[in-house]
């Protein structure tokens, strides 16, 4: 199979030897989550700000009971 580019998700620390192949060849890779293969672009989530955020807004909304 033939791939001009990858987008993809991961959630575990896993390197793949085909996506290296992929950055190697100059070929456009981008992750999610996880920055699993460090010559690849990624887009990353800042967990923590995240959920201060979420928390803070169930806060100001009378929510008491927040597990």
């Amino acid at each position: 199979m033939k791939v001009d580019a990858l987008i993809f998700a991961t959630f575990s620390n896993q390197e793949y030897p085909e996506i290296n192949k992929m950055i190697s060849d100059g070929k456009p890779v981008i992750q999610f989550f996880m920055q699993t293969h460090p010559g690849a672009d990624a887009i990353l989530f800042d967990d923590e700000l995240g959920t201060y955020q979420a928390v803070k807004y169930l806060i100001q909304n009378g929510h008491k009971d927040i597990l």
